[in-house]
């Protein structure tokens, strides 16, 4: 009886994963009739002498398939068909492959979604530009911000800015919110600590900023002498006049007035609104 119970158990072995004896005298039985080193999976399936036999590790195509039945062999429910061909390398769109149905690799092989960037001019506006700070060095202190005139967030990571220099900046791939502000800044350490360090480099008396996005221009400010340019404070657009077209107007812009650690501005805030007290003195 012993003997025709490890018959049958084997050639079920041979036919596929299964589940054999958990315990008892058929296991140890077992044991001894795979003293030849079964092997299905491609590594060993032969437990240490003395314990039962599992079965072989089908692991990498779940669960066995039934065939005739229409269930997997530990009874659960069979959501992927038998395919009926393949070559057992996965040709089949399985991970196993061939007739043994595998789970699908989720998202192999697919790139990383792209967030939306600006797409149109004006999405995001200049805002705010330190171009001669007192505070500390032109390598740390200067900076600019940028703010979101969209109604939905906007990634930076296909944007460069444009400083006048031989090759524009290539900015990080931050996420901008609605309304939201950014700054971009030359060093680190700018007073404050910006969102993105970027290598630009502004001059005192006259230069021009671009940001540009998947080659769109997006916003530029050019100023010069027709502006009001202090140093030590920063170029602050009047909210009011926030827009790309706006911003191009040397009148709606005014110096900053708030102290962020040793220069005037208010870098990754709303500006205050341009009055004639504006003028701030350090």
């Amino acid at each position: 009886m012993r003997r025709a119970v490890v018959i049958s158990v084997c050639v079920q072995v041979l036919a596929g994963c299964v589940s054999l004896p958990q315990d008892g005298d058929e296991a140890l039985l077992l044991d001894a009739a795979l003293e030849a080193e079964l092997v299905l999976d491609g590594g060993s399936s032969r437990p240490p002498v003395g314990q039962p036999y599992r079965g072989p590790q089908c692991a990498t195509s779940g669960p066995g398939w039934d065939g005739g039945a229409g269930m997997y062999l530990d009874g659960s429910d069979a959501s992927v068909p038998p395919v009926g061909s393949g070559d057992g390398y996965g040709d089949d769109g399985n991970a196993g492959g061939g007739a043994d149905p595998g789970f699908p690799i989720a998202d192999a092989g697919m790139p990383e979604p792209q967030l939306p960037g600006p797409e149109r001019a004006g999405d995001i506006v200049i805002t705010e530009i330190m171009f001669d700070p007192k505070g500390r060095r032109d390598d740390a202190g200067e900076w600019i911000e940028l703010w979101n005139a969209s109604d939905g967030a906007l990634s930076l990571e296909a944007c460069v800015l444009d400083d006048g220099g031989t090759t524009p900046r290539k900015l990080t791939a931050l996420l901008l919110e609605p309304g939201a502000f950014a700054t971009i800044g030359r060093g680190a350490d700018a007073g404050f600590l910006p969102d993105i360090v970027a290598p630009l480099t502004l001059t005192n008396t006259s230069d021009t900023v671009a940001l540009l996005c998947d080659g769109i221009e997006i916003d530029r400010v050019s100023y010069d002498g027709g502006f009001v340019l202090k140093a030590g404070a920063t170029l602050s657009l009047d909210p009011a006049t926030s827009t790309s077209i706006d911003n191009d107007d040397p009148a709606n812009w005014c110096s900053g007035v708030d102290d962020y650690g040793g220069d005037l501005g208010s870098p990754g805030l709303p500006n205050p609104s341009c009055t004639p007290s504006d003028a701030g003195v350090l």
